[in-house]
């Protein structure tokens, strides 16, 4: 499951959410302000519970991110994340070139399609989802929640 919310996020919102630490992991349970309305919103589009382990921050890595599924269950993934069921990604400053966000059926690129998306559309995703980012210049940063 994949879904796209243009425009969920109006400038103040995105400045906002800007000031988050970079990495500064944030229980999900503690959200207040435009981070629980951003969790409310996909909690109430999947229907998904907040797990105990659920959380957000923001994420600028130049170097992207390889084909994973947030759960990290497959073979070679570093990151483990069992629990989670929906990955959130928001994107609050864009990039001079790259950062793209790509969806396929798998790691082998089967299906690739890039999500087509601009500065504070709201995506989200079941864990099972295949997906990556593309290496980028800038300062890009996005804003993850993993519930």
């Amino acid at each position: 499951m994949r879904k796209l919310i243009k425009n969920f996020l109006n400038k103040e919102e995105i400045e906002e959410l800007s000031k988050i630490p970079v990495l500064g992991h944030t229980k999900a349970s503690k959200a207040q302000g435009i981070p629980k309305k951003i969790i409310d919103k996909v909690i109430e589009e999947t229907g998904v519970s907040l797990h105990d382990r659920s959380n957000f921050f923001t994420f600028n890595r130049k170097s992207g991110n390889k084909w994973h599924q947030d759960t990290g269950l497959a073979k070679l993934q570093r990151h483990r994340m069992p629990w989670c069921k929906i990955g959130i990604s928001i994107l609050l400053r864009d990039c001079d070139w790259g950062g793209e966000l790509y969806y396929a059926d798998d790691d082998k690129e089967t299906n690739k399609v890039k999500l087509e998306r601009g500065v504070g559309d709201l995506c989200f995703h079941s864990s099972d989802e295949w997906h990556m980012v593309t290496p980028h210049s800038g300062e890009r940063l996005a804003f993850l929640a993993f519930l």
